[in-house]
């Protein structure tokens, strides 16, 4: 079972810090990532894409050439230095939209303002991607983003729209989306869609 929300967020937090002061792959760098792992795996389900994204994540050239390889591996290391840092935020992010445990209950189905948030918020997610402003996601990316955003369109089909169904699918689409596009032409639809998760507890 995950950790709680907000235990979770300080042991990611705490890894960020560290992955700040680190300059290579030596041997800080293979406890941090094995500390970091050990850290997802408590923290999130065992299904969720941060999972295995992080796991993937690239740290060093995948060539090398003969010479001086300094520069090339200084530049991998940067590239998933940033790629790690922009995947734990989105995570941290997901995790604080999760309500603490003595939060008072909330009505099970979405009221009329949340409906018109949602409605808001597919209209510009499909206005973003025919304007190609989804581009910079790869493709599992972009097709974990459409499945998400399908999930909340078959609720506002639904008489009786429930809001534990559209708070996951909303939590994942904002980290999908921050992950993928982050300060892209794209992030406008970032926010958008982290203000109705912000909205709807």
């Amino acid at each position: 079972m995950p950790l709680p929300p907000r235990q979770a967020v300080e042991l990611i937090q705490q890894r960020l810090d560290e992955l700040d002061q680190l300059t290579g792959t030596g041997g800080d760098f293979k406890d941090w990532r094995e500390r970091t792992e050990a850290t997802l795996r408590n923290a999130l389900p065992a299904t969720h894409t941060a999972l295995s994204k992080f796991s993937v994540m690239r740290w060093s050239p995948v060539m090398y050439t003969f010479g001086d390889n300094s520069r090339s591996m200084a530049a991998s290391f940067n590239s998933g230095k940033s790629s790690a840092s922009a995947l734990l935020k989105a995570v941290i992010f997901e995790l604080e939209l999760e309500p603490d445990a003595d939060r008072s209950s909330t009505s099970v189905l979405l009221d009329v303002a949340e409906v018109r948030k949602i409605e808001a918020l597919i209209a510009a997610f499909h206005r973003a991607d025919e304007e190609g402003e989804l581009d910079p996601l790869d493709k599992e990316s972009r097709a974990e983003a459409a499945a998400e955003v399908d999930v909340l369109e078959a609720q506002l089909r639904s008489p009786r729209p429930k809001r534990a169904i559209v708070k996951p699918a909303l939590r994942s689409l904002a980290g999908i989306l921050q992950v993928g596009l982050g300060s892209a032409a794209g992030a406008g639809i970032v926010l958008i869609v982290q203000e109705a998760a912000k909205v709807i507890h």
